[in-house]
């Protein structure tokens, strides 16, 4: 895990950070990378709103990009997908190769051999990229996706879904270490933060303005 965190918010405040958000460039369909969790303990409000992301993706002909598991988030997430009729590429490493762990109905699933190889695989397929809550492996994805962002490495947006304010003391941590000064403030335009389904929608739509869908089938029809 790379040790650099970029994203600063005021401990004072809580203000959102805000990326600059400009519409990609439209010469590939509109992937969206989600990170997420696979714990078969999640709560279900949280598996609920994976389902919606994965739903909302699905319906609108955008390929979910994601980690392939089936359960907790990540399975969730892609069945809202798979119900949708949307197009579904997921990334393992070999290890995980297993039926109790990888989700049956993807398009497309790719093996590497490392979790560090997966991680650069989603981040590259990725026109956007998206994190919802998860455990260590999805604060392990965001710190890695902000800094390649930081040198330049991954010129996309970013999306922290803060679901009932689950992110806040770890926004409030970015700030402790901007604070100290083990951090410059240079991840500022990085990560956008939004605090739902919708307000997400609205700014993954922006961002995919103008792509066109990767299934023909009208939203919302089986596969």
């Amino acid at each position: 895990m790379r040790l650099l965190w970029l994203l600063v918010l005021s401990l004072s405040g809580g203000a959102v950070l805000m990326a600059e958000e400009k519409p990609v460039a439209l010469d590939a369909p509109f992937a969206v990378t989600v990170f997420c969790g696979a714990s078969r303990e999640t709560a279900v409000s949280y598996l609920e709103v994976a389902r919606d992301v994965g739903r909302a993706i699905g319906g609108r002909r955008w390929t979910l990009v994601y980690g392939g598991g089936r359960t907790g988030s990540m399975g969730a997430l892609a069945e809202g997908a798979d119900a949708a009729g949307g197009r579904i590429e997921s990334v393992l490493p070999r290890f995980l190769d297993r039926p109790s762990v990888v989700f049956p109905g993807a398009d497309e699933v790719q093996f590497v051999e490392t979790m560090a190889q997966r991680k650069a695989e989603l981040q590259a397929r990725a026109v956007a990229v998206v994190i919802l809550p998860g455990g260590f492996g999805t604060l392990d994805e965001l710190a890695d996706t902000l800094e390649l962002a930081r040198f330049g490495l991954l010129e996309k947006p970013i999306f922290l879904l803060n679901q009932g304010g689950y992110f806040d003391p770890l926004l409030a941590f970015f700030g402790r270490i901007a604070g100290v000064g083990f951090a410059s403030d240079d991840g500022r335009t990085r990560l956008t933060v939004v605090e739902t389904v919708e307000e997400l929608l609205q700014r993954l739509e922006h961002a995919g303005a103008g792509r066109r869908p990767v299934v023909a089938a009208e939203a919302g029809a089986p596969r």
